[in-house]
């Protein structure tokens, strides 16, 4: 028979585990996401300057921290977010229409950068 200390050092050292793997899935999702939106960021500032840059900088914020509310809420479902791409946006529409509350701000800062964007983009 197991004794409840060694039981509970158990279940200790699991839950370390998970948050050790959810904090390298989470970097990993991170620097994936960094790593797609550099592109953006660079073309717009160059071709743009620096109203689209900060444009694309904005969008690209947004979306992280959009991720980060969809991982905290559940970290599979952002990798379906991020990887899958027709399930991926309706499970993104989902979360922001049941919960608007917490999306609100990763959205709006997302409208907010594409209006930047657009703007720096726009010929004059």
């Amino acid at each position: 028979m197991e004794s409840c200390e060694s039981r509970s050092v158990a279940i200790t050292s699991q839950q370390q585990l998970r948050q050790v793997s959810a904090a390298l899935l989470y970097g990993c999702i991170l620097a994936g996401t960094g790593l797609v939106g550099l592109p953006l960021l660079l073309v717009s500032s160059t071709y743009g300057g620096p109203m689209a840059g900060t444009g694309a900088l904005v969008i690209l914020v947004g979306h992280a921290w959009f991720i980060t509310q969809i991982f905290t809420g559940n970290p599979t479902a952002a990798l379906v977010v991020l990887l899958v791409p027709v399930v991926g946006e309706l499970l993104a529409y989902k979360f922001v229409f049941d919960h608007w509350r917490i999306a609100r701000w990763p959205i709006l800062c997302q409208g907010v950068g594409t209006l930047l964007l657009l703007f720096g983009l726009a010929p004059v």
